[in-house]
């Protein structure tokens, strides 16, 4: 990233014109951020942006893969924001190494273009989002935010390119040919429409479910609506069935 006036200065109240944007209600609690960026000037920028949302926290920011991956054993952040050069074969690497020592956290990578090269190198570290840091700011806000509610905004964004669908898709083959990957359910719904899906399994409400999520009501829906379109199925029940069917959810769990 740039550090520019892209990323404001302190006091300023807009981002290229346009108001800071505003945190979501989906979450009631602070989003925990381990911040990522080789460069210190430009991390200052990043930081600053960062720190100026009412919900979010950044818990450390470091340089390094390496360094981040032992801070997060530390801090235990609630999502990573990861710059770095991901033209290099090493830092994709890298990269793929810190999301596997974290599983728990979900990754924002920060691309220098947005061509299908790089979003496929988003989706070879394992990333959650992938953003182009020329882009308006509210778009890395806008993508911490998703991908701390559980959403997968590269699936979208791969989804929406055929040719880098197909990329994709032909990557997996050649590994799952090669006995690289083992094969296991594979599930369309992300990883937060899995724990709502099991929780409405046990019963629960959407009152219920979004007090033990630390979510809005409207968002429990918004997520029903979607894992019943995902299965092609009308009521909750019958996601429940088909989900539990597919080995993704299990009632006892």
């Amino acid at each position: 990233m740039r550090a520019d006036d892209t990323w404001g200065r302190p006091g300023d109240k807009h981002l290229n014109g346009a108001p800071l944007a505003a945190p979501t209600p989906e979450r009631s609690g602070l989003i925990r951020l381990l911040l990522v960026e080789p460069r210190a000037i430009i991390g200052a920028g990043v930081r600053q942006l960062l720190e100026r949302q009412q919900d979010f926290e950044v818990v450390a920011e470091v340089r390094s893969t390496e360094e981040a991956a032992r801070m997060a054993a530390r801090k235990s952040p609630d999502v990573l924001v990861v710059d770095v050069d991901l033209p290099d074969a090493d830092a994709v690497e890298a990269t793929r190494h810190l999301r596997r020592r974290t599983p728990g956290a979900p990754m924002v990578i920060l691309g220098h273009d947005g061509g299908d090269d790089s979003v496929f190198r988003a989706v070879q570290t394992g990333a959650n989002a992938h953003v182009v840091d020329e882009e308006d700011p509210s778009q890395l806000l806008d993508a911490i935010r998703r991908v701390a509610d559980g959403q997968d905004p590269l699936v979208e964004a791969v989804s929406e390119r055929p040719a880098l669908a197909q990329r994709v898709a032909d990557a997996y083959r050649e590994l799952a040919v090669s006995g690289t990957i083992r094969a296991r359910p594979t599930s369309p719904l992300s990883p937060r429409q899995l724990d709502i899906v099991r929780l409405v399994a046990k019963g629960m409400s959407n009152e219920e479910i979004a007090r033990a999520l630390d979510i809005s009501q409207q968002t429990v829906k918004n997520h029903m609506t979607a894992v019943m379109r995902s299965l092609g199925v009308r009521r909750r029940g019958q996601a429940v069935v088909a989900a539990t069917k597919a080995g993704w959810v299990s009632v006892e769990g």
